[in-house]
């Protein structure tokens, strides 16, 4: 059931360091909630990489996070049954990294890290590889190819 929405949609954020049970639930509960989306992931707390400041406060983002916010997207993209709006996010450097989101279940992808080093032309750079992929598939739009890697 999804409900009209008055003002802002409202999505829910959640972390890359769910188990596939609780990936489950959420989606469930943003479901019967009939929130607008899920956005596909945030900062982790846990260490993916060795780093010199690991032993600091905080998280990681970015680009050691992608595999695994991928597969938390593609996760959720399969439990929602493409029914619920999901964004990509973590480690999207290029088009190439947008497209892989695309394609594991993300209607949107959310750029940060790789717009910090990619600058003010990325959006530009990731909407012609995007186009490119598009029109090489013979797609009719960007929307078909939402979903398509996920299984």
């Amino acid at each position: 059931m999804r409900r009209e929405v008055v003002g802002k949609p409202l999505l829910l954020k959640i972390a890359p360091d769910l188990g596939d049970e609780a990936i489950d639930a959420v989606v469930d509960v943003a479901r019967s909630c009939a929130l607008d989306g899920l956005i596909c992931t945030n900062t982790t707390i846990t260490q993916p990489v060795h780093h010199p400041l690991e032993g600091e406060a905080g998280g990681f983002s970015g680009a050691p996070l992608f595999a695994r916010s991928t597969e938390v997207l593609r996760r959720a993209w399969r439990r929602a049954g493409g029914a619920l709006p999901l964004v990509g996010v973590g480690g999207i450097m290029d088009g190439e990294t947008a497209w892989q989101k695309i394609c594991a279940g993300a209607s949107l992808v959310q750029l940060y890290t790789g717009f910090i080093y990619g600058g003010p032309q990325l959006p530009g750079k990731v909407l012609d590889v995007l186009e490119k992929k598009v029109s090489d598939l013979a797609l009719g739009s960007i929307a078909q190819a939402v979903g398509r890697d996920a299984g």
